[in-house]
């Protein structure tokens, strides 16, 4: 007779972390002096070592070059976006049946949460290190539902992005809050530090350790029969984005706090609106999101909904992080 598993068959396993490394505090970096140029509706701001550009109206971030190697190409294919919204999970609301009053979908949907428009509040202000830009978020019901603030500096290893959100208090608890944006085609590699090797979210990653974990952007992609939000990592240092075509990386440095990401070859409002899986056609970019929080997928679909410490409640929140380029 054979036995039912080979030898050393691993059953279980506990991962202590014995010394936690702190994190780069989000004013450990000494500003650096930038070159300011840029045509008609962009700004351009150059360091030693990269470039970015920013929307003259708004004040988003819509370019990124690398300073060596880079042949001048845009590494981002889309600009930078605030979002507070999620291609939510059954747990949150089924999409095709009724009676879902009160779920969380049901709630976010009411008030316009996947309706959000993000208005400049007047142009963005130049300094000596960067800029800052301010926005108006709005949905369909709520005109002044919240505001963004955005610095961008340029510091001793990159672009500080430091994030600043006031909730109106009358919005329902969030399924997220950050940024997304997309990288070019080719940004496939993904290598990163934090919770893995596979999908896990703040109520949701017992079975996940802390390590360095290497994987793609199409495998971060979960295929649910029903499409949904899928492929997160939670407690993330930092992460990479690797073009093995140029050999350049972008890399983003959590600064204070941890940080959660995803990067696949989906829209979110893509992955929302698909019924079945073979409705979702990849795009050849890697959208990449940056969360500084993501509510918790809960068990509302059948049992409770997500605990309340993994809820996110309207309010004022902060999160910045470091972006580079290398290579």
């Amino acid at each position: 007779a054979e036995g039912l598993l080979p030898a050393k068959h691993e059953v279980a396993y506990e991962h202590f972390v014995l010394r936690e490394a702190s994190l780069p505090t989000t004013d450990a970096f000494n500003p650096t002096t930038t070159k300011q140029g840029g045509g008609d509706g962009e700004i351009r701001l150059e360091s030693e070592h990269m470039t970015a550009a920013f929307s003259r109206e708004s004040g988003a971030l819509t370019g990124l070059w690398s300073a060596q190697g880079d042949a001048g190409e845009n590494l981002l294919a889309a600009p930078m976006q605030f979002t507070w919204w999620r291609a939510v999970v059954d747990n949150d609301g089924i999409i095709l049946r009724d009676n879902q009053e009160g779920k969380p979908l049901d709630k976010w949907l009411k008030a316009g949460l996947n309706e959000t428009s993000q208005k400049p509040l007047g142009e963005p202000v130049l300094s000596e290190y960067g800029l800052c830009a301010n926005w108006q978020l709005s949905t369909p019901g709520m005109a002044e539902a919240g505001t963004l603030r955005q610095e961008f500096q340029f510091v001793e290893g990159g672009l500080r992005v430091s994030n600043m959100l006031e909730c109106n208090a009358s919005l329902p608890d969030l399924p997220r809050i950050g940024t997304q944006f997309a990288l070019r085609e080719g940004f496939e590699r993904v290598v990163y530090a934090g919770k893995g090797p596979h999908e896990n979210y703040r109520d949701r990653n017992a079975s996940a350790w802390v390590d360095c974990f290497e994987t793609t952007a199409s495998a971060m992609y979960v295929p649910y029969i029903m499409p949904q939000e899928s492929g997160s990592r939670s407690e993330v240092r930092w992460f990479s984005l690797h073009d093995s075509h140029s050999g350049v990386a972008v890399r983003i440095q959590a600064l204070d706090t941890p940080l959660e990401f995803k990067a696949n070859h989906f829209r979110d409002e893509a992955v929302f609106a698909a019924l079945h899986t073979c409705d979702l056609k990849p795009e050849a970019e890697t959208w990449v999101s940056i969360d500084a929080l993501q509510r918790g997928v809960g068990t509302r679909s059948c049992g409770p909904d997500t605990l309340e410490k993994y809820r996110i409640m309207p309010g004022t929140y902060r999160w910045s992080y470091l972006i580079s380029v290398q290579g």
